[in-house]
């Protein structure tokens, strides 16, 4: 059977409990969605991937930033993001 992953963030789903509103008719995962299963806004997603990036990585806001960006245009969620 084929790994599904969050098309928003890339996570590997391992348990029902990570899909948005634990169904697996779901693109996104629970981290990548509001309390209603819909997806964050780019922006919101943005911010929480830079702050991952700063958290577990030495780089400074601005690289975090650009990084982050370039990260998110490889997901179907964000692929047609103009950035």
């Amino acid at each position: 059977m084929e790994q599904k992953v969050c098309e928003s963030c890339g996570i590997s789903f391992k348990s029902i409990n990570e899909y948005s509103n634990k169904t697996l008719e779901t693109k996104y995962c629970n981290y990548c969605t509001d309390n209603q299963g819909n997806l964050k806004s780019y922006n919101e997603k943005l911010t929480d991937f830079k702050n991952l990036l700063l958290k577990n990585n030495n780089y400074g806001e601005e690289q975090a930033k650009k990084i982050a960006k370039i990260k998110m245009k490889q997901f179907p969620a964000w692929k047609d993001i103009q950035i």
